[in-house]
């Protein structure tokens, strides 16, 4: 006997079991998880991947007051989107990047540094075996995307006498060189400002001198290594690390700094994290060969925990402002040239380096093509200058610091006057170091000694 409306009901329940499963499917794979499975550790991942997609809004160059002209502004720019630091087989169409290089180098050359064309040639080859830390597709895409952004908010100020500065890595001046693309794309041909390369690779990328005391105070800094492993978590470390490699380096990947940079690397072109446990995966196969999101997630919070403890500690807000030093005098507060226009391309540690002096510490590193941005805004045929502080299209305040002109709307607007400026880097260096004068050479020449930083860390 046939039930009325029996079969409809099972029809209904198979086609939705059916469709489930579908969903199931597209939704896990053995390469990790669907960028549509929402999860609040996907939501920050997705934050500092900064993809090109995202809509890019901001406050640069826009202010509610008709008192005050942009007269200048330093820009700070992170590369885009890399591949994993260190060694590793990679296989990426977004690493598919000879023909973007070969228009660089054929349209820019007569502008490069020599060594910028030797590092960009080393990505000037049509195949998509990746390299370790290189600019991929997205990175590309991230950077013209925000020239393009930047081109109505600060392109009246570009000039022949505007500074373009990259540290000296592939993708910083890859970074750049897309930037420039829409930002200003005859900038070669017409102004011709000179494309100028950092001259230091290390912990403090843009000092024109050498300052031992950056990593003297960083290796006193709280570590994150191999030692740093919660029990519950150490698994992770078997799952990822480099079995060829006993360093604990980027390259070794046995701590959970340079695990938690590869697993952000690998899922920002995928949107997929790599080795997530599947739905069939039975407990006993867990932990020998996949990681679930519930682990995910403690092992993010952890590292993310490690990441700040470090980053509040004093020798590192000690290292911080001595990388920072002479990109806020020498760029900022005390250029020594007087062009309106500056574009720095450098790392997350040069951006963090200056909001950390700023009193904005970050407690995880900044997104892929983050941008830092002081403006120096003036009044009409008034020569006192004001700044303003953008991270990411959002304006920053300097904690600490009372307008000195309680009475305008200067407070309202986020300006900061010039010599509350200089008083609050004075004020930060006495803090740290016991010395008032941020702006004597010497003096800055003796913080950055190693001499004067052993007798620091004995008091």
């Amino acid at each position: 006997m046939v039930v009325p409306g029996r079969g409809k009901r099972v029809l209904v329940v198979l086609v939705g079991f059916c469709v489930l499963s579908l969903f199931v499917v597209n939704l896990i794979d053995n390469e990790g998880l669907s960028y549509n499975y929402q999860e609040p550790l996907l939501a920050d991942l997705n934050v500092y991947c900064n993809h090109p997609d995202s809509r890019l809004t901001g406050a640069e160059g826009r202010l509610s007051s008709k008192n005050f002209e942009l007269v200048g502004a330093t820009i700070f720019i992170r590369h885009g989107e890399r591949t994993p630091m260190g060694t590793e087989n990679l296989s990426w169409n977004e690493c598919n990047t000879g023909s973007v290089v070969n228009q660089l180098i054929s349209r820019y050359w007569s502008c490069l540094h020599p060594v910028a064309i030797s590092l960009l040639r080393g990505l000037a080859r049509d195949n998509k075996k990746c390299q370790s830390a290189q600019l991929t597709l997205n990175g590309v895409a991230q950077h013209k995307k925000l020239g393009k952004f930047f081109k109505y908010r600060y392109g009246s100020l570009f000039g022949r006498d505007t500074e373009i500065i990259s540290t000296q890595y592939s993708r910083t001046i890859m970074s750049l060189l897309s930037f420039l693309t829409e930002f200003k794309p005859n900038w070669c041909q017409s102004e011709k400002p000179q494309f100028n390369l950092t001259a230091t690779t290390h912990n403090y990328h843009f000092s024109k001198t050498t300052c031992d005391a950056v990593d003297l105070l960083i290796n006193k800094a709280p570590k994150i290594d191999n030692s740093t492993w919660t029990i519950d978590l150490a698994y992770i470390k078997n799952l990822f690390e480099n079995k060829n490699s006993n360093a604990d380096d980027w390259d070794g990947r046995k701590n959970p700094e340079t695990i938690a940079d590869f697993i952000r690397a690998k899922y920002c072109p995928s949107k997929r994290l790599p080795k997530l446990c599947m739905a069939d995966h039975g407990m006993s196969e867990q932990r020998d060969t996949c990681v679930t999101m519930a682990d995910y997630e403690n092992f993010f919070s952890t590292y993310n925990s490690q990441f700040s403890s470090r980053a509040h500690e004093v020798n590192y807000l000690r290292s911080r402002y001595l990388a920072a030093y002479p990109m806020l005098i020498d760029y900022v507060l005390r250029p020594t040239t007087d062009t309106r226009l500056k574009i720095l391309s450098g790392h997350d540690i040069d951006l963090e380096a200056v909001l950390t002096t700023l009193g904005n510490i970050q407690d995880v590193h900044v997104p892929y093509a983050s941008r830092l941005v002081i403006e120096t805004w003036k009044r009409p045929k008034n020569p006192t200058r004001f700044y303003r502080i953008l991270l990411n299209g959002q304006v920053l305040v300097i904690p600490h610091i009372p307008t000195a002109e309680p009475n305008t709307n200067v407070a309202n607007l986020k300006l900061l006057q010039h010599a509350e400026f200089e008083d609050y880097m004075s004020n930060v260096q006495q803090s740290l170091f016991s010395h008032k004068d941020a702006f004597s050479p010497e003096v800055y020449s003796n913080l950055c000694s190693q001499t004067y930083t052993e007798q620091l860390l004995e008091m």
